[in-house]
């Protein structure tokens, strides 16, 4: 069981790192020119492809081991609310996913503040979760 929740650790720890390098990049991106924006949009669609989706596929199947093999007599209000920043983590990756298919089809709008919110929100997201394991826990 503490191999499968190092593994969870390290794929969430890499999944929630990438997404939070993607989304400020893709907030600095609106500041180049028109083909840099075109090949960093590449780069954005393979760090994504390669590191964040099979990170976050990893960190859910490991997750839901150790949901299998929790303890469901004990006090649950902490993973209640890990689950929910969990989701909308999810939710975060599927919606940066979207912006950089955005990115990939035309070049930014001229302000990149939607993805510097989309930013905010996984970091706030992150404390969330981290809250819900270390203190509620």
């Amino acid at each position: 069981m503490n191999v499968i929740k190092v593994l969870h650790v390290m794929c969430v720890f890499i999944w929630i790192g990438n997404l939070l390098a993607l989304t400020r990049l893709m907030g600095y991106h609106v500041k180049e020119e028109e083909k840099t924006q075109m090949r960093l949009a590449k780069i954005y669609r393979r760090m994504n492809n390669l590191v964040t989706l099979p990170s976050m596929g990893l960190s859910i199947i490991f997750g839901a081991i150790l949901l299998w093999q929790l303890d469901h007599q004990k006090g649950l209000n902490w993973f209640f609310f890990k689950m929910l920043f969990a989701v909308g983590l999810v939710i975060c990756s599927i919606v940066c996913m979207q912006f950089i298919s955005d990115l990939n089809v035309k070049p930014a709008a001229r302000r990149g503040v939607r993805y510097k919110i989309l930013h905010g929100v996984c970091g706030l997201l992150l404390i969330g979760v981290l809250v819900s394991i270390y203190v509620l826990r």
